[in-house]
């Protein structure tokens, strides 16, 4: 009798030890489990930051505008221009973040137009009554006569050639618009547009268009770029 009673304990022994054992193993993989979750979670952290800087890439690029050349921020522009028929002359001043573009009709100045691009105002002034009106920022503005930033994009044009415009090796680019034949003389070296022309298709006369008389590098000032003293700004 003693002898089954001793052999029951041990079976009860034996029996407590594997449920034990039982247990501590059923707490490791989920132990592992846990640590592999924590893993992963942190891969996926990691992707996400990566994800977000490369975004932030992109977006950078997409935000991202052209420079000016040297050669444009301190430069004088004239400029003989046609628009529908009629023609005249402006000259240009740029001086960094400063602008100002004067329009001459028979040897005379009829207005100017100043811009502070960084301040973001703009001003059309006449001299004959010192009167300075808010105006678009259109003074000054060289960008429009650069090739890519302003109305000419060259990745849209076909090459045609080269010619020299008034001392300027242009690359010659051409574009069938439907009604109209647009083409573009571009000094390659800091992708100034030298001459334009904008034609109708039907008759070939000009629509619009402009030719670079001469282009100075320097001799800019502040006080060129910037409204007189003395004048009356109106809304």
């Amino acid at each position: 009798m003693k002898k089954v009673n001793l052999l029951i304990a041990i079976i009860l022994v034996l029996l407590l030890i594997l449920t034990a054992a039982g247990c501590s193993k059923g707490e490791n993989p989920a132990g592992k489990t846990d640590e592999s979750s924590g893993q992963i979670a942190g891969q996926d952290d990691s992707q996400d930051n990566e994800n977000l800087e490369a975004d932030a890439q992109d977006d950078s690029l997409a935000n991202g505008t052209p420079q000016l050349h040297k050669d444009f921020q301190n430069c004088i522009i004239d400029l003989e221009e046609t628009v529908s028929g009629q023609n005249y002359t402006t000259k240009m001043y740029r001086l960094n973040s400063k602008g100002k573009t004067d329009l001459i009709v028979d040897g005379t100045l009829k207005e100017s137009r100043y811009s502070d691009f960084a301040k973001g105002e703009g001003y059309y002034y006449i001299a004959d009554d010192k009167i300075a009106r808010r105006d678009s920022l259109i003074g000054g503005a060289v960008e429009y006569y650069i090739a890519d930033l302003g109305e000419v994009r060259t990745q849209e044009m076909i090459k045609s050639g080269n010619e020299n415009v008034n001392g300027f090796d242009c690359t010659v680019y051409k574009q069938d618009l439907g009604n109209y034949l647009v083409t573009a003389w571009v000094y390659e070296k800091n992708k100034l547009v030298v001459k334009y022309e904008l034609k109708y298709a039907s008759d070939g006369k000009i629509a619009k268009g402009y030719t670079v008389t001469q282009f100075t590098t320097g001799g800019v000032t502040e006080e060129m770029v910037t409204l007189p003293p003395d004048a009356q700004i109106v809304q």
